[in-house]
Order: structure tokens, then sequence, then C-alpha cells
């Protein structure tokens, strides 16, 4: 006598399995605990779900907002490196060393596989790159345009009222 098995409905992403009980659970997967599934059904839910495996690796999304974020810091210090003045201001070269040295240490972070051992971390496709980049320029950008505004302004109040911010002496 065959039996025909019945394939399981996909569980639903919020199901609780932890508050089922052991029958509850076979029942709902569509198992028989006896004798477990057939070479149709194992075949079947495979292709439909993939293994039965837990990830080695981290999601590349993880690496993706490490680099955001280190990015975005070593982009914000020098954006930040005057304040009063534009981030291209003088001397310029010895400062973008720095900044360089933040943005490969980030590189070989992501890139290299002695790094992402400690840091556990993974390559990044050129799509994720460009997208990590972009993200990371958002909140400098911001800093960079407040700066100007504020330079701007102090500049026209200097031009206005030459004398302001100088103390006089008063003498008898």
């Amino acid at each position: 006598m065959t039996t025909t098995e019945q394939p399981a409905a996909p569980p639903a992403p919020e199901t609780r399995w932890y508050s089922f009980s052991v029958d509850d659970t076979v029942s709902r997967l569509g198992v028989d605990p006896a004798s477990g599934l057939g070479a149709g059904e194992v075949t079947g839910r495979l292709a439909t779900y993939g293994r039965n495996e837990v990830a080695t690796e981290p999601p590349p999304t993880m690496t993706m907002a490490f680099t955001v974020v280190a990015l975005s810091a070593v982009n914000m210090g020098f954006v930040m490196r005057r304040e009063r003045q534009v981030p291209w201001s003088a001397p310029l070269f010895p400062y973008l060393g720095w900044i360089m040295l933040g943005w490969a240490l980030t590189i070989a972070a992501v890139e290299t596989r002695a790094l992402q051992r400690i840091l556990d971390t993974v390559s990044l496709t050129g799509a994720q790159w460009l997208l990590v980049i972009g993200l990371s320029l958002i909140s400098p950008l911001f800093v960079a345009i407040d700066k100007i505004i504020q330079v701007r302004r102090l500049d026209r109040e200097q031009r206005e009222h030459p004398f302001a911010g100088i103390a006089t002496v008063s003498g008898a």
C-alpha cells in the first residue's frame, strides 16, 4: 500500500515554533515522526526551501553597515578638520595622507582575508561598494554644507561690522 504525502504549506515567517508542542510542530510541517520524509518530499523541500543549514559567514549587509560607519567617520574627520574654514583649506596634503590611511584600512578590513577573519567581514561587490560610498558621504555632505553657510555668514558679518568682536579699552 502506497501512501501519498501531502506537501506542507510553507510556514509563515512570524511562526513562533518554540511555542508549539512536538506533535503540533510535526503536524504543521506535515512530517511523520516514525518514518520521516519520503524521497520525493525531501527533493521537493530542498527545491523549495534549500538546505537546512546555518550560514557560515556573515551576510554582506553587516559588512556594508560596518563600512558605511567606518568611511563616514573618516570622511567626517576630513570635513570637520577646521572649525570655521572650508575643508579644502591649507595645509591639505599632510592631512589627506591620514584620511587616505583611514580609507585604506577600511578597504583592507573588508577585502583582505586576515582582517576578514578577525572582523567577521566579507568582500563586497562593485555595486555594494558604490552604495556604501554613497551612503558614507551623506552626513559629511550635510556638515560641509552647514560649514560653508556658517563661513559665508561670518564673512558677511565681518564686512558689515568690521569691529564687532574687538574689545575696546576705556581709559581716562
